[in-house]
């Protein structure tokens, strides 16, 4: 498997890929993605995609995100990540997640947040941001709280770093942070 950069030529890989991993969603989600590429507030944007023989097996994009009274801050949401069902369970997932925190902490990311799973995002050390007084963009309901999380990519950023995270135009849309139960 290959992990690189999005390009043009994988966006027909891309949209299959949304189908069959979101289904009803799917359309959200392709929606999510044309948005980020007009979006000036979603750049620098970072996706990636994991390639079998050329063909996109799973796909992560982090978005810019703002952190208001932190001008300094360099912040990311991860949204959305995806693979194809037949794929699942093999670690793609994570390898994606794994990549594009290495590459954000490289170009000196401070923090990426991500709207999830504790226990799948914990793995790498994603842990409950309103602890650290991050507040997501939208208000959570509180059995969800805790899937609102961040991690750190530069030493001492957790605790130095504060205020109410601001997501990009493309994911200010209240139905993309809704829960369903």
């Amino acid at each position: 498997m290959v992990i690189e950069e999005t390009l043009v030529q994988h966006q027909t890989g891309i949209e299959r890929l949304h189908q069959q991993a979101f289904n009803a969603e799917a359309g959200q989600i392709q929606q999510l993605l044309l948005n980020f590429q007009q979006d000036a507030s979603a750049q620098p944007l970072l996706s990636l995609v994991a390639l079998e023989q050329d063909q996109v097996v799973g796909q992560v994009v982090f978005s810019q995100a703002l952190i208001s009274g932190q001008a300094q801050a360099k912040a990311f949401i991860l949204a959305p990540l995806g693979v194809l069902p037949t794929h699942q369970s093999s670690g793609i997932g994570s390898r994606l997640v794994k990549a594009g925190l290495e590459r954000l902490a490289q170009q000196g990311a401070d923090l990426v947040f991500v709207f999830g799973d504790p226990d799948y995002y914990g793995r790498f050390g994603f842990q409950a941001a309103n602890a650290w007084e991050l507040p997501a963009p939208y208000p959570i309901p509180a059995p969800y709280e805790e899937a609102w999380q961040v991690v750190a990519l530069q030493a001492q950023a957790l605790g130095t770093i504060k205020g109410q995270v601001l997501c990009c135009d493309a994911l200010s849309r209240l139905e993309l942070w809704q829960v369903e139960s």
